[in-house]
């Protein structure tokens, strides 16, 4: 094996907006397929492996949801013999041709199965049937001619592509069945569950054998077989694990297995008759992004084992979201995907040395925006880092682009800066729905990391945009899910935090009430000061005016009422001193209380 190259890498975030995503299954692997959001509905595209451009882009009808996507090759059949009665088989085999036509099946939560053709850029089969629940997983056999469902309620449909219909229906003893892997000869379907997998016989239409995980009881996401002697893999988000179906013991059990540490987001396995021995080319691609590759022989004695990682400098890994193996130049490759699914970048990577041996840890270094290649001082960084926030032109356009490169630094930088209800709602009202999904669960993920107080603006982006979307947002039960799941930790934290805050407030307010009193209580002792000031002046005025005799009868007058309104005030003064002093008795006992 190469020599090892060590490094110690964090792992930037995954890209959200993948719905789905599937490589095409032939050995080589040609496209690779994504499902985003459009603005009511979801939209396929189709990238080519070698070039990485993209392909096709299909909108599927309004209101149609995508809930499954796999790949196969369906027989080339007269549409026109399919609707007619059936006639001679002679007749239709001299209407049938070898032919085989590239399809992406769609799944949808409405229970339709529609196969898109690759070569017609259209859906050229619709397999319904009234009543349908979701469908949770279809696959195709080698031979073009039949079709499998599994819905959300567990029942397993067998279809037949050429007339469109049922031809067998039965259901699963699994709790839940989440996967669906059929053998090279069409013989044995693998429905794979918690724990658990069922091998169906597809001619009986009975299970038989059970395949049961003592060691790991985790949901199987990823299930198929290897074109080496029905040798079937399973996957888990703890590892990944091989099984022998063959021989007659009802109960199988786990041969090997490898674990994924970080946890497995995909797994994959050559397909197709390209080993040439009993090898097996085992790939997983973890949740952070880092491929690990396996290459064991059968029955499993020995295995080789490698990485791929994408790094930046400053030891920043780029995450691989999917991967695949593929037959290039007569030996075995790996084709990776990075980046969001509205512009994924695309590359082959070599994974064998001359000894067709794996080379040991691949690591590939790479640019992305937001990241500093050059080698700085921090001063240097923090410098760029102030000239870009000047820069920053503050406008719808400037998110939408950062989103759309999956720039999560600059998103975060605009989120920051803008901050005012009528510029959010502006951005938001001009945000193409394809990146409201990714975007909202960026809000989710650092408003969930944050403070009640450091996420206020947050919390005030994620309001808008749930208030904007939420008719479109309220049938994804995913983002429900993550926003009901948000909405208790809120709760706790205000819970935690809040009562405090309640406390601190309440004791702020007792404060203040007391220095209000207080400077009340010294201004009318000012005042008491001059109303005696003014009767000793009155007192002296009266005395002056009663030596010197000179009253007339409307000086009595004015006297009289003067002296009323004297009363009057001398009276009104006495209430307020006797409030005062009721008040001073009053802040007291709470000073008394609160002590």
């Amino acid at each position: 094996m190469g020599k090892s190259l060590k490094t110690k890498t964090i792992a930037t975030d995954m890209p959200m907006d993948y719905i789905f995503a599937s490589f095409d299954k032939d050995v080589n692997s040609e496209y690779f397929a994504t499902v985003s959001h459009s603005i009511e509905n979801h939209r396929l595209r189709l990238y080519n492996t070698r070039s990485g451009n993209m392909t096709h882009d299909y909108q599927l009808s309004s209101g149609e949801l995508v809930s499954s996507l796999s790949w196969g090759n369906i027989t080339s059949v007269d549409q026109e013999q399919v609707k007619a009665k059936k006639s001679s088989k002679r007749a239709r085999s001299a209407n049938s041709t070898d032919a085989s036509i590239k399809v992406v099946v769609i799944g949808t939560k409405s229970g339709k199965v529609l196969l898109y053709s690759v070569e017609e850029d259209k859906v050229i089969r619709t397999l319904s049937k009234p009543d349908s629940p979701a469908i949770k997983d279809s696959i195709i056999n080698d031979q073009g001619t039949t079709l499998y469902t599994l819905s959300e309620t567990g029942s397993i449909v067998e279809w037949s592509i050429e007339e469109e219909e049922p031809t067998s229906e039965w259901n699963t003893k699994l709790e839940d069945g989440y996967k669906l892997a059929l053998n090279n000869q069409g013989s044995l379907l693998a429905v794979g569950g918690d724990g658990q997998i069922e091998l169906w016989d597809v001619k009986k239409s009975n299970i038989a054998k059970t395949l049961i995980n003592e060691e790991d009881k985790q949901q199987i996401n990823h299930l198929m077989f290897s074109s080496v002697d029905d040798v079937l893999i399973s996957g888990t988000e703890k590892g990944v694990y091989i099984w022998n179906t063959r021989g007659k013991k009802k109960n199988v059990k786990v041969i090997a297995s490898f674990s994924v540490k970080e946890g497995l987001r995909q797994l994959d396995v050559i397909n197709g008759k390209i080993e040439q021995d009993q090898t097996l080319h085992l790939l997983a691609v973890s949740t952070k992004g880092t491929v690990y590759l396996w290459k064991t022989s059968l029955p499993v004695k020995d295995d080789d084992e490698s990485t791929i990682k994408i790094v930046a400098s400053k030891q920043v890994q780029i995450p691989i979201v999917w991967a695949t193996f593929i037959k290039a130049q007569k030996t075995i490759s790996v084709v990776i995907v990075r980046g969001s699914s509205v512009k994924p970048i695309l590359e082959t990577v070599g994974i064998m040395d001359d000894k067709n041996n794996l080379l040991n840890e691949i690591i590939l270094t790479r640019q992305i925006a937001g990241i500093n290649n050059d080698v700085g001082s921090d001063q240097e960084e923090e410098e760029d880092d102030n000239k870009k926030e000047q820069d920053m032109q503050h406008t719808p356009e400037t998110l939408i682009k950062a989103l759309q490169s999956d720039n999560k630094p600059m998103v975060l930088q605009y989120l920051k800066q803008v901050s005012q209800v009528e510029d959010i709602d502006n951005t938001i009202r001009r945000l193409p729905y394809l990146q409201v999904h990714g975007f909202l669960l960026l809000l989710v993920d650092q408003v969930e990391r944050t403070t009640i107080e450091q996420g206020k603006g947050l919390r005030l982006w994620l309001k808008q945009l749930v208030s904007a979307y939420y008719d479109k947002l309220k049938d994804d039960h995913k983002v429900m899910l993550r926003l009901a799941a948000l909405a208790r930790v809120l709760n706790l934290q205000a819970n935690q935090s809040l009562p405090k805050m309640y406390a601190l407030r309440g004791r702020a307010e007792m404060i203040q009430q007391q220095l209000d009193i207080r400077s009340k209580r010294d201004l009318l002792e000012e005042e008491d000061e001059l109303l005696e000031l003014e009767e000793s002046m009155d007192e002296n005025e009266e005395y002056k005016d009663e030596t010197q005799h000179m009253l007339t009868d409307d000086d009595d007058e004015d006297g009289i009422m003067h002296l009323h309104a004297k009363d009057e005030e001398d009276m009104f003064m006495e209430e307020v001193d006797e409030m005062t002093d009721e008040e001073d008795s009053d802040l007291d006992e709470d000073s008394d209380d609160s002590m």
